[in-house]
């Protein structure tokens, strides 16, 4: 009797592969769409030097972090989407497009602030 409770018909078996296809497709897309990307990069001046303690203000988010002693800053848990960055050093500012972040993936990106002559 038990084994005759267990049997699924042709079309129940198709509905029910389905229904779990659906279930399988909807985990992969929520988890790759709420999954942050990374902003990372250095910050030097027009030689090339490092420039340590540049502030980095991601745009349109508006969250904001300092370079280390090399230059270098990271914005890690980024959600996904189109980014621009502004960086300012003393009275020095450089804005650079950094494009779309990617779910889960990591963006380099290099700024140069270029040191602007005092007003007169």
């Amino acid at each position: 009797m038990l084994s005759h409770a267990l049997k699924i018909k042709g079309r129940e078996m198709r509905i029910l592969r389905i229904i779990l296809a659906g279930l399988v497709i909807s985990a992969l897309v929520w988890s790759c769409a709420k999954k942050p990307g990374t902003i990372e990069g250095r910050v030097t001046d027009a030689k090339g030097k490092p420039l340590a303690g540049a502030a980095v203000f991601t745009i349109p988010q508006q969250t904001s972090t300092l370079t280390d002693t090399t230059g270098y800053f990271i914005f890690p848990d980024v959600p996904p989407g189109e980014y621009s960055l502004m960086a300012k050093f003393d009275r020095d500012s450089t804005v650079k497009i950094v494009g779309p972040v990617d779910p889960g993936a990591t963006v380099s990106i290099d700024i140069v602030i270029f040191e602007s002559e005092p007003p007169p």
